[in-house]
């Protein structure tokens, strides 16, 4: 996945996309479900078209229940990174049902656990959200609670 990775900082999507999806191919062969679900996703967040990156978090999403396999906190940690992007790009895809479904599941995970990842992932998906419905001083709250992620500390900057 560094491969990949260092792809997509080169801004060269089309070897990035090819990388992402062979290593969700040979996860998926050999059951690595949590695997082809990273991969899936890495390749959702960096699409320029929602619609496209919506695509592949479903898939992403799908990966996760191929088997039983993924430890639940592993699951629980990538299920809440795909619904966070899930509930981001479905929003500025126009599609608000969508994105509020996403956030709500987000929520309910959020809910039974204190994980840090899974409560970074929805602080950063509610502050997104509040955000774009341009309620500034309510997102200000949720997404300093996300300060390990560049896109939230964007918007951040932009909210103050």
């Amino acid at each position: 996945m560094q491969r990949a990775a260092t792809w997509v900082r080169e801004g060269r999507l089309l070897e990035a996309n090819k990388e992402f999806l062979r290593i969700a191919d040979e996860a998926h062969s050999q059951n690595f479900d949590f695997h082809e679900a990273e991969a899936q996703r890495r390749v959702a967040e960096y699409q320029t078209d929602d619609a496209e990156a919506l695509k592949y978090l479903e898939t992403a999403e799908q990966s996760l229940g191929h088997n039983a396999s993924i430890a639940q906190l592993d699951r629980e940690q990538e299920l809440s990174r795909i619904l966070r992007f899930r509930a981001v790009r479905a929003a500025r895809a126009g599609q608000r049902e969508l994105s509020a479904k996403a956030l709500t599941q987000l929520d309910s995970l959020a809910s039974k656990t204190r994980d840090g990842v899974v409560q970074s992932s929805w602080h950063g998906a509610a502050g997104a959200l509040l955000f774009e419905a341009g309620k500034y001083k309510e997102s200000i709250a949720h997404l300093t609670e996300d300060r390990d992620n560049p896109y939230s500390m964007a918007l951040l900057s932009q909210a103050y």
